[in-house]
């Protein structure tokens, strides 16, 4: 049986479920709105732990788990049980629930170790550090650009010097605030001498790097030892130039194939070993020179932009993984 942890409005996920009822492999989802309740885990020396748990009613045990995708999300216990054992100690409530809340975690985190063994990515994934991801894919022999996190306007001015034209972007995956009416998010912003009235002496610790002078940008998908590559040809918009997130659904950007060079490709599998990945979206930029630039990997990025326009079918190829 296939266990996929995901959230309820996932595109991707619904897709290759489609795919699983078709081969007829049995699954189970859990969404991120589910609860499960660990019931029972046994240890011993004879065996391979084993761990019980409920979801909606029915009783499952890692024994009958082939391969697990984390898609998205996370797994969360119920805290039923605890609710109503802390109606009968009314003293240290809130210590009391605290410690408990600690009980439970040890038990989760022990059942996800189990499901880690034979899965696609991992919950712990998406803690993966975007200035680690730059460091490691240096090592690796990538070419990276030239990155300054600070919080100087000196040090920015500084950075100006050494190149004119720079971006700036969060640290994190992104950044997404929202109330009843508006939602605040962010992309890639450009900077330059005439932006540096707009900061003060001191500011939030920020990100900036060297703007590469693009050919065109690639979204690669890689999972287990494959790389699934399309070219985005957004420079050629002025909309779309600095980040293709900023979608021109009018004009959209062309994203055809593109065939990874294998010496492109040893260097990016080197990277994903190092980042201890086994599955991502990457994003990379081909310069003016044909250099590949490396920027990031987001280990649950969509891939439908690249599966969908260059008919590479991803969902039936996870489907197909995660059947063995």
């Amino acid at each position: 049986m296939v266990l996929i942890i995901s959230s309820e409005d996932d595109f991707s996920t619904n897709e290759v479920i489609d795919w699983l009822l078709y081969r007829g492999v049995p699954f189970v989802r859990i969404n991120d709105e589910d609860r499960i309740t660990i019931t029972r885990i046994g240890l011993g020396n004879h065996a391979e732990p084993v761990v019980y748990f409920e979801l909606r009613g029915t009783i499952y045990n890692t024994q009958q788990i082939s391969y697990t995708w984390y898609r998205r999300g996370w797994l969360y216990h119920s805290d039923a049980l605890m609710e109503l054992l802390l109606k009968d100690a009314p003293m240290f409530k809130d210590k009391l629930r605290n410690q408990l809340g600690h009980e439970l975690r040890v038990l989760t985190d022990f059942l996800t170790a189990r499901l880690n063994i034979r899965s696609i990515n991992r919950p712990t994934d998406i803690f993966l550090n975007k200035l680690e991801e730059l460091s490691v894919a240096r090592r690796c022999g990538l070419n990276v650009p030239d990155t300054l996190i600070t919080t100087s306007k000196m040090e920015l001015e500084a950075f100006l010097e050494k190149y004119p034209n720079l971006i700036t972007k969060n640290a994190t995956p992104g950044v997404f605030v929202d109330d009843d009416e508006t939602m605040l998010n962010t992309t890639t912003k450009g900077i330059t001498r005439a932006s540096l009235p707009e900061f003060p002496d001191q500011f939030f610790p920020t990100l900036f790097q060297h703007e590469i002078e693009k050919k065109f940008e690639l979204r690669i998908f890689y999972v287990e030892g494959e790389f699934y590559a399309s070219a985005i040809f957004s420079q050629q918009d002025e909309q779309t130039r600095l980040d293709f997130r900023n979608y021109n659904f009018d004009r959209p950007n062309r994203t055809p194939p593109y065939a990874l060079p294998e010496a492109q490709q040893a260097k990016l599998l080197h990277t994903m070993q190092k980042l201890n990945l086994n599955s991502g979206s990457i994003d990379c930029i081909i310069d003016k020179n044909n250099q590949l630039y490396f920027l990031e990997v987001n280990p649950v990025g969509q891939y439908g932009q690249v599966s969908i326009p260059c008919n590479y079918h991803l969902d039936e190829k996870i489907a197909h993984l995660l059947s063995r």
